[in-house]
């Protein structure tokens, strides 16, 4: 930890990327993107480096212009994770226009690999899907070698 007490030390952490979850709470406030922001330069955090995950159904839901929020952090640097992909509305013109880094597949998918051929089918869609946009993808709860 630095003599800071710590405030700065994932600064200092030997990994590519932190990603860290917002709670739709967050997302809503004026001054998030502010306080983001102010963090990063306080700590000395590359905004490069952060990774904020939103739920894809909390992105939509109730925001007037999310895609406005979303774009403030991107021309910070900061990139933008949809968690829970397939799961919420999914609309593709919504995928396009939010200029997403990572979708991340909903383990509901993933978990029925092997068992069901229209969540393969699913999976397999998304990542297509993801890479015609050129967007990263995961897919949650990965725990068989199928």
């Amino acid at each position: 930890m630095g003599s800071d007490g710590g405030s700065t030390a994932a600064r200092d952490w030997p990994i590519s990327r932190l990603a860290v979850n917002v709670s739709p709470v967050q997302f809503r406030q004026a001054s998030f993107v502010s306080q983001v922001s102010a963090i990063l330069s306080a700590t000395g955090f590359s905004a490069g480096r952060l990774e904020l995950e939103i739920t894809e159904s909390k992105v939509l839901e109730g925001f007037g212009s999310p895609d406005s929020i979303l774009g403030a952090f991107r021309r910070e640097g900061v990139r933008i994770s949809l968690d829970d992909f397939g799961t919420g509305y999914s609309s593709l013109s919504y995928l396009r226009n939010l200029q997403v880094d990572r979708i991340k597949i909903d383990r509901s998918f993933v978990q029925h690999l092997g068992e069901a051929q229209s969540s393969y089918s699913i999976v397999e869609a998304i990542i297509a899907l993801a890479r015609a946009l050129n967007i990263d993808v995961t897919a949650e709860g990965v725990e068989t070698l199928e």
